[in-house]
């Protein structure tokens, strides 16, 4: 269990290691996907500690691109297992001599849906794929509708 928060000294480090956390992920997604979505970093913000609602904050314009909540954690204590499993997951691929995959970690616990755990950097580049195939649908769609006419 986590521990009380003490002071206003250990809440604030706390918010900025939070804080610190978002802007890092904010700045994974625009350098990951801004060039698949011209002008992402005006659209994508992180939100003020203690607001309402998600951590990244996704404008309507951009969210047919990146449909998330993105709801951010750091902690110094908590998610050592899950580190741990994923690197499990490379370690089976570099055993085995595998290339060309991504790592992905599942986890179940009873009542509840599995979740998927991927390196951040991993799915952002899967998800590029996929903004990328979007935009190309919709290109042969509007060509599509230019040879009819």
């Amino acid at each position: 269990m986590l521990g009380m928060i003490k002071n206003a000294e250990e809440s604030q480090r706390i918010k900025d290691l939070g804080e610190e956390t978002q802007q890092e992920v904010r700045q994974l997604i625009v350098d990951t996907l801004g060039e698949e979505i011209p002008d992402l970093g005006a659209y994508i913000e992180s939100a003020p500690m203690g607001a309402h609602g998600c951590d990244i904050r996704i404008h309507d314009n951009v969210r047919r691109y990146i449909p998330f909540n993105i709801e951010c954690k750091q902690r110094s204590r908590g998610f050592g297992d899950v580190y741990k499993l994923h690197a499990e997951a490379i370690q089976h691929d570099s055993a085995l001599g595998i290339t060309g995959t991504i790592p992905a970690l599942a986890f179940q616990q009873p009542d509840h849906r599995p979740m998927i755990v991927l390196d951040g950097q991993d799915f952002l580049d899967l998800h590029k794929e996929h903004v990328k195939l979007m935009k190309e649908n919709k290109e042969l769609k509007q060509n599509a509708l230019l040879k009819t006419n």
